[in-house]
């Protein structure tokens, strides 16, 4: 089954990039499986660092990058929703549906299903 609107991170550890541009994609993106493997952007320790965005923590770091995509439907994997009230709280507001999958170890399995049942 194809899903042409359906973005999925398979590259590792590009999720907060794959959020981010699902956030600005418009209607070109219906949904999104964003693997975030628990990162974020307080663990760097400096501004060099290739994936350092100048801002992001003062505005809510990953979670609020997910929230961003509210209310795309959302596979988050890697993270819990404890963990982002931010994003919780966006697709409680929008009516949107967001999953949670916290482990990683099987997160090409978990994207799988997901699109299984992607409606």
């Amino acid at each position: 089954m194809a899903h042409d609107n359906v973005a999925e991170d398979d590259v590792g550890g590009i999720g907060p990039v794959v959020a981010a541009a699902g956030a600005v994609s418009g209607d070109a993106v219906d949904g999104l499986a964003v693997d975030v493997a628990g990162f974020r952007f307080t663990q760097l320790n400096d501004y060099r660092d290739a994936n350092f965005i100048n801002g992001i923590v003062k505005y809510g770091d990953v979670p609020a990058l997910l929230a961003l995509n509210a209310p795309k439907k959302l596979l988050v994997i890697g993270d819990h929703d404890e963990q982002a009230p931010v994003t919780h709280a966006a697709y409680a507001a929008s009516g949107g549906k967001v999953t949670w999958k916290p482990g990683t170890e099987r997160a090409n399995p978990a994207i799988v299903d997901w699109l299984t049942d992607y409606k």
